[in-house]
C-alpha cells in the first residue's frame, strides 16, 4: 500500500548526499513518480554550477545562508561577497571558542581564538589571541591579548592584555605588558613597558617609561619619561627627556641629559651633556664633556672640551684639554697643557703649559711654560720656568725661577734669570739679567747680572755685582763691582768705585768718594776750543783765559 509523503518519518539535517529523493513529474505530462539524489537536488535548487572537478562553496546567484560550520579540503571559489555572523576559518586545526564571533582566519594552522570578537589571524603557525579587534598577520607563536592591537609577523612575540592600541611589527621573542599606545617595529627580546613609546629593532632593548624611544642596539633600557636612545649597548637613561645617541655603557641619569655617544660616559647632573670619550663624568647642572677621556665636570654650568683625566670642579669653569689639568675655582680657565691648576681663584686663567698653577689669585693669568705659579690677585706670567709671583698685581713676563715675593705690589720681572723682587718690595720693576735682587720700593733693575738695590727709588742700569745700599735716589748706570751707601742723590759709572757723600758722583774706575756734592774722576778732559774765552759771569762756569782755566763768580 502506498505511503503519503507526509507520512514519511523526519531524520535530521546532516546528510551525506547520496540519500535519494522522490520526484514527483508535472502532472500536466505523465506523471512520472521517480528518484535523485539529495545533493543533486541541492545543486538545482540552490543555483550552484559545477565546472570541471570545482565545486563551489555557495551559489554566486543566490544569497547563501550557512546555519553549521562549513568545511572543504581545497579547489573552492568565492564569487562575489561572501558574509556571516560567525566566524570565517581558512586553515586547518583552528580553534575558535563557542563565545568567539566575528574572527577571521586566513590560512596557517594550529590557531587559537579564545575569546572576543571582530580578530583577523593573516596566517601562520599556532598563533594566539583572547580579547577583541586585534590582528595577527602572520608568523608562530605570536600571541595578542589585548584590544586593538597588531602584530604584523615574526615569532614568539606577546601582546599583554595591559596593552591596548599597541603594535608588534615583527622580529621575536618581543614583548608588550603595560605598553597602550606602543610600537615594537621588529628586533630581537625587545620590550615596552610603558605608553606611547616606540623600539624600531635591536636586541633585547626595554623602553620601561612612557613616551620613550630606542632605535636600535643592545641591551639597553630607556628608564625617565620622553626619553630617548638612538643605539648602541648597554645604555641607559634614567631622567625625563634625557637622550643617549650611540655608544657603550652610557648612561644620562638626571633630566634633560645628553650622551652622544663614546664608552662609559655619565651625564648625572641636570641639563648635563656628553659628546663622546671614554669614562667622562658630568655630575652638577648644565655641565658639559665634548670629548677625551677620564674628564671629570663636577661644577656647576661647567666646561671641558677634551684630553684626558681634566676636572672642572667649580661653577662656570672651563678646561678646554691637555692632560691632568684642574679648575677648581669659580670661572676658572685652562687652555691646555698638563698638571695645571686653578685653585681657589676665580677668574684665573692658565693658557697651557704643564705644572702651572694659580692659587688664591682671583683674576690672575698664566700663559704657559712650567712649574710657574701665582698665588696673588689679578697678577700675571706669561710663561718661562720656575717663576713665581705670590703679589697681587705683579708681573713676571718669562725667563726661569724669577720671583715676585708676598707684598711686593705692582712690581714686574720681564724675564732673565733667578732675578727676586723681595716681600714688601711694591712698585719696583727687574728687566731681565740673572740674579737680580730688589729690596725696597720703587727701585730699578734694568738688567745685568747679580745687581741688588736696597734703596728706596734708586735704580742700576746693568752691569755686574753693583750694589745699592740703604741710600735713596741713587743711580748706578753700569760697570762692576760698584757700590753706593750714601743716604741721597748718588750716582756711578765705571768699575770698583765706592760712593759714600750724598749729591756725589763717580765716573771712572777705582774711586771712593771724599765728598758731598763732589763729582769724583781721575781725569778730566775739556775741550778748549768749546770753552768760554771772557768771563761769563755766572757763578761756577770754567772759562780759559789763554792757557789758564778759570771759573767765573758771577
Amino acid at each position: 500500500m502506498a505511503i503519503k509523503i507526509s507520512e514519511l518519518p523526519i531524520e535530521g539535517n546532516e546528510y551525506d548526499g547520496d540519500e535519494l529523493v522522490a520526484l514527483v513529474q508535472d502532472p500536466r505530462g505523465s506523471a512520472v513518480t521517480s528518484r535523485s539524489s539529495l545533493s543533486s537536488i541541492a545543486g538545482y535548487l540552490s543555483g550552484a554550477v559545477t565546472t570541471g572537478e570545482v565545486t563551489p562553496l555557495a551559489s554566486p546567484n543566490k544569497i547563501n545562508y550557512f546555519n553549521c560550520n562549513q568545511c572543504f579540503q581545497s579547489g573552492v571559489t568565492v564569487v562575489g561577497q561572501l558574509s556571516g555572523t560567525s566566524n570565517l576559518v581558512i586553515g586547518c586545526e583552528v580553534t575558535i571558542a563557542c563565545t568567539a564571533v566575528l574572527n577571521s582566519v586566513g590560512g596557517g594552522c594550529k590557531h587559537s581564538i579564545c575569546n572576543g570578537s571582530h580578530n583577523v589571524i593573516g596566517g601562520g603557525v599556532c598563533n594566539f589571541q583572547t580579547c577583541n579587534r586585534s590582528v595577527i598577520g602572520g608568523g608562530r607563536f605570536n600571541m595578542s591579548r589585548a584590544t586593538n592591537t597588531t602584530i604584523a609577523g615574526g615569532a614568539d612575540n606577546n601582546l599583554n592584555c595591559s596593552s591596548p592600541v599597541a603594535a608588534i611589527g615583527g622580529g621575536s621573542h618581543n614583548v608588550m605588558t603595560c605598553g597602550s599606545c606602543s610600537t615594537i617595529a621588529g628586533g630581537y627580546q625587545n620590550g615596552i613597558h610603558g605608553t606611547y613609546s616606540a623600539v624600531a629593532g635591536g636586541n633585547n632593548l626595554s623602553a620601561i617609561s612612557d613616551y620613550s624611544f630606542l632605535g636600535a642596539g643592545l641591551s639597553s633600557r630607556t628608564l625617565g619619561d620622553h626619553s630617548s636612545i638612538t643605539s648602541g649597548r648597554c645604555n641607559v637613561t634614567h631622567g625625563c627627556y634625557s637622550f643617549i645617541g650611540g655608544g657603550c655603557f652610557n648612561q644620562a641619569e638626571k633630566d634633560y641629559d645628553i650622551v652622544v655617544g663614546g664608552l662609559n660616559n655619565l651625564a648625572c647632573g641636570l641639563s648635563s651633556f656628553v659628546g663622546g670619550g671614554d669614562g667622562n663624568r658630568v655630575t652638577n647642572l648644565g655641565g658639559a664633556i665634548v670629548g677625551g677621556r677620564s674628564n671629570c665636570a663636577t661644577g656647576s654650568r661647567s666646561f671641558i672640551g677634551g684630553g684626558e683625566n681634566n676636572c672642572t670642579a667649580n661653577g662656570c669653569s672651563v678646561v678646554v684639554g691637555g692632560s691632568n689639568n684642574t679648575a677648581t675655582a669659580n670661572c676658572a680657565y685652562i687652555g691646555g697643557g698638563a698638571n695645571n691648576t686653578v685653585n681657589s681663584s676665580n677668574l684665573g686663567t692658565i693658557g697651557g703649559g704643564q705644572q702651572n698653577a694659580i692659587c688664591d689669585g682671583n683674576h690672575s693669568f698664566v700663559g704657559g711654560g712650567t712649574a710657574n705659579n701665582v698665588q696673588g690677585h689679578c697678577s700675571i706670567l706669561v710663561g718661562g720656568f720656575c717663576n713665581c709671583a705670590t703679589v697681587e698685581y705683579g708681573v713676571i713676563g718669562g725667563g726661569g725661577s724669577n720671583t715676585i715675593l708676598g707684598n711686593a705690589d705692582y712690581s714686574s720681572v720681564v724675564g732673565g734669570r733667578s732675578n727676586t723682587v723681595d716681600s714688601n718690595s711694591s712698585n719696583t720693576f727687574i728687566g731681565g739679567g740673572c740674579g737680580n735682587c730688589a729690596t725696597v720700593c720703587y727701585a730699578t733693575i734694568v738688567g745685568g747680572e747679580d745687581n741688588c738695590i736696597t734703596g728706596i727709588y734708586s735704580s742700576v742700569g746693568g752691569g755686574n755685582s753693583n750694589t745699592v745700599d740703604s741710600g735713596s735716589y741713587t743711580v748706578i748706570a753700569g760697570g762692576c763691582n760698584n757700590r753706593t751707601c750714601a743716604n741721597c742723590f748718588a750716582f756711578i759709572f765705571g768699575k770698583n768705585n765706592c760712593l759714600s757723600h750724598n749729591d756725589a758722583a763717580i765716573i771712572g774706575s777705582d774711586l771712593d768718594s771724599v765728598a758731598a756734592e763732589t763729582l769724583h774722576a781721575k781725569c778730566l778732559y775739556l775741550s778748549a776750543g768749546a770753552l768760554p774765552t771772557s768771563d761769563p759771569s755766572v757763578a761756577g762756569i770754567v772759562w780759559r783765559d789763554g792757557t789758564d782755566l778759570k771759573i767765573s763768580v758771577g
